[in-house]
């Protein structure tokens, strides 16, 4: 009897070898035809397939080619960031003041602190607001800073393509995000031809301006287009272009950490808080005397979900960001 379970565990695990073996050949088999037959003549390629549950290689092809790196270096920073003990930190955003509350007003300064959260929307920012609005002051006498030292003021390395600019999938890089670092643009055609297009922006906000320069149905009035006074800096967002049916565009602003703390700024007004006239950045340093007034968190995984099933950019980059961060605090013993 023994003999005979003995067989059949052996029978058993040759089988099991002998899948194994032929499944990688069937994927060698097609990857090889898949770049003979499928790929246009001179095109030069690199593949290589990784088994990192088993440690294996599954198939290479050219697998030490260097090649310029594309939206296949977001698998290398996804996969680093999932491999640290502290993968699971959400993206951060806090509020914090120093001074003290007497009287229905602050006596002191408000700190935005900048965790490069990618998805921080129209919710995140009214939840701030909403927040310290619940405190018993409604006049700031103090500064309001944001704290964006997470990151370098650097914003295009050597090499980086600027004239991406002003599309909405290469925002200024910042601790501080808002919407994306974007406005979108819905553009509905008027009833009468030649009329100016109805235009919707999203989100609202001061620091951005519109020029409508739409016709609707009006086909030589040219392609529709979304794009801003870029060159120079600017946020007046010019809108052009025949409208027959809804359109939408999206726009990037300058720059995304003053589009985050005018809106923030102007939030607090209408909850009826008096605040001053402008804001500045300065690196919040924490001691006994601060309080934290509001605070927000998005997941990691919102950000891997939208970032690897919408090879998003600006989740990547804020990924990488956040690696870079943690392995500083841990370098220099820091724990929060």
């Amino acid at each position: 009897m023994l003999v005979k379970k003995t067989y059949l565990l052996i029978c058993f695990l040759l089988f099991a070898c002998l899948s194994v073996l032929r499944g990688q050949q069937d994927l060698a088999a097609q990857l090889d035809f898949l770049v003979k037959n499928n790929l246009p003549q001179g095109s030069d390629i690199g593949i290589s397939v990784y088994d990192l549950t088993g440690a294996r290689s599954l198939y290479t092809y050219h697998g030490d080619k260097l090649s310029r790196p594309a939206s296949t270096m977001k698998l290398l920073t996804c996969i680093t960031a999932l491999s640290q003990s502290d993968s699971e930190k959400p993206f951060s955003t806090k509020v914090w003041y120093k001074g003290t509350i007497e009287q229905d007003i602050l006596y002191g300064n408000m700190y935005v602190v900048g965790g490069f959260d990618p998805e921080f929307d129209d919710v995140a920012m009214n939840a701030l607001a909403d927040s310290i609005g619940r405190f018993p002051f409604s006049s700031i006498q103090g500064n309001i800073y944001g704290d964006v030292s997470m990151k370098d003021s650097l914003y295009w390395g050597n090499g980086w393509a600027w004239d991406d600019n002003p599309e909405s999938f290469q925002p200024y890089l910042s601790p501080l995000m808002y919407h994306k670092g974007f406005v979108k643009i819905t553009a509905t055609p008027g009833n009468v031809q030649g009329e100016k297009a109805i235009i919707e922006c999203e989100p609202n906000s001061s620091f951005y301006t519109i020029r409508n320069e739409t016709v609707s149905h009006k086909a030589e009035a040219g392609k529709f287009s979304v794009s801003r006074n870029w060159l120079e800096g600017g946020n007046e967002i010019s809108i052009s272009g025949n409208i027959a049916y809804k359109r939408t565009g999206e726009v990037n602003m300058h720059t995304s950490q003053d589009f985050f703390m005018h809106t923030f700024m102007e939030r607090l007004r209408k909850k009826g808080i008096h605040v001053p006239e402008t804001y500045t950045y300065s690196e919040f340093i924490p001691d006994v005397t601060a309080v934290c007034m509001a605070h927000w968190e998005t997941p990691v995984q919102v950000v891997l979900n939208q970032l690897l099933k919408e090879s998003d950019n600006l989740n990547a980059e804020a990924l990488l960001y956040k690696l870079g961060a943690q392995y500083v605090k841990k370098k220099k013993g820091i724990s929060r």
